[in-house]
């Protein structure tokens, strides 16, 4: 991922000042760490874990087997960027209760917790893009985000 950061940081067209990290599941473990050494304008964390290794034992792994534990609830309280951390009410393979910790260990942050489980959140795209938009203009950050196809999520 730091391969990639630099990749889009150094194009012309992207503006750093405005830039906005989003991952979802793992993919928001993996945003944080990079949140932490490399901050964006801000941070919105969907339906992630506070550690890979918190949740390994229910996929038969042991954390310690765990290669990149990811530890999500050890740095979030360090990155100093306005986040976003949403989660599905629903949640059976990430429950909501991670989303509730990183709230809990992120000053400031915002929660949002919606009705859905992992893979069908978010079952309102209506609320979800409104929670996002106002997350991002209450951040200083104008501007809707680029509307998705349903089909390209």
């Amino acid at each position: 991922f730091e391969m990639f950061h630099a990749w889009v940081v150094a194009r012309p067209e992207v503006d750093l000042a405005g830039l906005v990290y989003h991952g979802r599941s793992v993919g928001g473990a993996v945003v944080a760490q990079l949140a932490a050494r490399h901050p964006p304008a801000a941070l919105i964390l969907q339906s992630s874990v506070t550690s890979v290794a918190s949740f390994s034992w229910r996929f038969g792994v042991p954390p310690v087997l765990v290669s990149s534990p990811f530890r999500t609830d050890g740095l979030i309280g360090s990155i100093g960027c306005p986040i976003l951390i949403m989660h599905g009410a629903n949640d059976t393979i990430v429950p909501p209760s991670h989303g509730r910790r990183l709230h809990a260990l992120a000053p400031g942050s915002v929660y949002a917790e919606m009705p859905g489980d992992h893979n069908d959140f978010p079952r309102d795209e209506g609320a979800y893009w409104r929670t996002i938009t106002g997350f991002l203009r209450s951040a200083g950050l104008s501007g809707p985000p680029p509307a998705v196809p349903s089909g390209q999520r």
